[in-house]
């Protein structure tokens, strides 16, 4: 082999390294924007609305258990059942906490938990809810101005493994861009010229 010819070949596969490196950086690009893309979309309304509507129903049994701590702090030890007058003066099963205790707002005035109404008030509150989520415009994603108002990304479930797949495709991109780097070194070629990965 003529040293033109050595000449060439030793161009040709700089020339090939350097097209392998970029097809394989841009595939890790395109990967991680449809990763950042789709790690950024809301959840779809319907599972929003079902998360709402379990915690709703989650409020529940916390207020008939708070409930009945509260009660049995009541003097009812009255012959007749009836309260005693600081027990009436002092009922409000409505400005309870957790544990049952009373609660005031900064001014002194009951204050009524989200918990206790969404306890109580439930099977009125979620339909009333849930049709104002379903009428309302949907949040979009961060830097999304140009998307309808409705799209958003695919359930949780199914994002997550979607995204496992991207980590895991740009995970083997970067050690494919590694050990072509470590190929041209091993070989003599110059690597300066090839980009790490981002």
């Amino acid at each position: 082999m003529s040293i033109t010819e050595l000449l060439r070949s030793v161009t040709g596969a700089r020339q090939t390294l350097h097209e392998q490196f970029n097809e394989l950086r841009q595939q890790e690009q395109r990967l991680k924007r449809e990763r950042e893309t789709l790690a950024a979309m809301p959840r779809p309304r319907e599972e929003v609305i079902a998360t709402i509507e379990s915690l709703l129903r989650s409020n529940r049994p916390k207020y008939v258990n708070a409930l009945s701590r509260y009660v049995r702090r009541l003097d009812l030890r009255n012959p007749a059942g009836e309260m005693s007058p600081d027990a009436r003066a002092s009922f409000n099963p409505l400005a309870i906490d957790e544990a049952g205790a009373r609660t005031r707002n900064a001014v002194g005035n009951d204050d009524i938990p989200m918990f206790v109404l969404t306890g109580l008030l439930e099977d009125s509150i979620r339909p009333a809810l849930r049709q104002a989520l379903e009428d309302m415009s949907y949040p979009q994603a961060p830097g999304a101005e140009a998307r309808p108002a409705d799209e958003c990304g695919p359930p949780m479930a199914e994002r997550q493994r979607r995204l496992e797949e991207l980590d895991e495709e740009i995970k083997r991109i970067d050690k494919e861009l590694a050990e072509l780097r470590r190929q041209a070194s091993a070989a003599g070629l110059d690597t300066s010229k090839l980009q790490m990965p981002l």
